[in-house]
């Protein structure tokens, strides 16, 4: 189940928090499905999910920081361009 940065950068922090709510529930449905021994349809996928529930939480970390600093969270082609630590005090 992959989101686009744009859906999780529009969405409201409810929305978030429901997804990450359904996607670790999906998670621990298709880790219980590993520990009894059944197969998925696609071995893939709980890695899949795991990086989706890093990316929503990487995106919504960077819109709580642009609305403490009041700057837009900037996407170039798709990827989501979030400056490091100390980018900020190199540009000074």
């Amino acid at each position: 189940m992959k989101i686009r940065n744009t859906e999780i950068i529009s969405a409201s922090n409810e929305e978030i928090e429901k997804r990450i709510k359904e996607l670790r529930s999906e998670l621990m449905k298709l880790n219980t499905q590993v520990a009894v021994g059944s197969m998925l349809k696609s071995p893939s996928q709980p890695s899949v999910i795991k990086k989706t529930i890093a990316k929503i939480y990487t995106i919504r970390a960077a819109k709580r920081k642009s609305l403490n600093s009041q700057t837009s969270i900037p996407i170039k082609k798709g990827k989501l361009n979030i400056p490091k630590a100390g980018d900020e005090e190199k540009k000074g």
